[in-house]
């Protein structure tokens, strides 16, 4: 969790435009600006924050194939799929020595070519159209209803509101969020486009200066090495 306040992400907006208190920098202006960064910054196509990983656990129906993943449903806006499994149980998925498998993405449009059967689940798509669903293939049948399905996803966190509030993601990051907030506020005011272009720059970089924590927590040690070969022709062609 963050250390800096919302009031504090504003006070810092304000310093940098030389203390100017002139009717434009309301708090409310200023506080839609610091979550336009925010949210831009938590986006998993900027960075993927492990805080805001998320997963939601489906008990599949029979004859169902589409559930629902709306804001109302996980509890949070969902900004992106990190993985699907199914988990052949009723009981709790956690137990050791339940039998899982993870599906595969497909286009909807795939999907809908599919002859429509009942199976356990090996494929999904999140592209069902104005709502936000996920659709499992092949349909579960009754020998699948009350099974689970593990739902995991890049959630959007909520906004900053009160003078207090903090943000979810670790505080090495609220210098990024600064920037970003200061890029965003001087985008919307005039005489500042070089400065909104520098303050960018700041926010890129804060933003990606850390790796990402999954790809440092494990090293891969299974490199080896093979011996090449090649084919008479191929080699034969190659001295022609």
């Amino acid at each position: 969790m963050g250390d800096q306040t919302l009031a504090e992400f504003r006070d810092d907006i304000t310093l940098k435009l030389g203390n100017r208190a002139d009717v434009a920098l309301t708090d409310a202006r200023l506080t839609r600006w610091v979550n336009d960064a925010y949210l831009k910054m938590a986006k998993p196509s900027v960075r993927m924050f492990r805080e805001l990983r998320k997963s939601y656990t489906i008990t599949l129906v029979a004859d169902q194939s589409a559930y629902d993943i709306n804001e109302a449903t996980l509890g949070f806006q969902d900004n992106g799929t990190y993985s699907v499994t199914y988990f052949d149980t009723t009981g709790d998925i956690t137990t050791v020595g339940t039998r899982q498998h993870a599906l595969n993405p497909r286009s909807q449009r795939r999907l809908d070519r599919q002859t429509t059967h009942n199976a356990q689940p090996r494929f999904y798509s999140t592209e069902s159209g104005t709502t936000n669903q996920l659709v499992v293939y092949p349909v579960p049948g009754t020998a699948e209803a009350g099974k689970q399905i593990e739902y995991k996803y890049w959630a959007q966190p909520g906004k900053l509101v009160a003078d207090t509030d903090t943000t979810i993601l670790p505080a090495e990051y609220d210098s990024a969020l600064s920037f970003g907030a200061i890029a965003v506020t001087m985008s919307h005011l005039p005489g500042y486009a070089e400065e909104a272009l520098l303050a960018m720059k700041m926010f890129q970089a804060w933003t990606n200066d850390s790796a990402d924590p999954s790809k440092t927590s494990a090293d891969d040690w299974g490199h080896r090495a093979d011996v090449r070969t090649q084919s008479y022709q191929e080699s034969r062609f190659n001295q022609s």
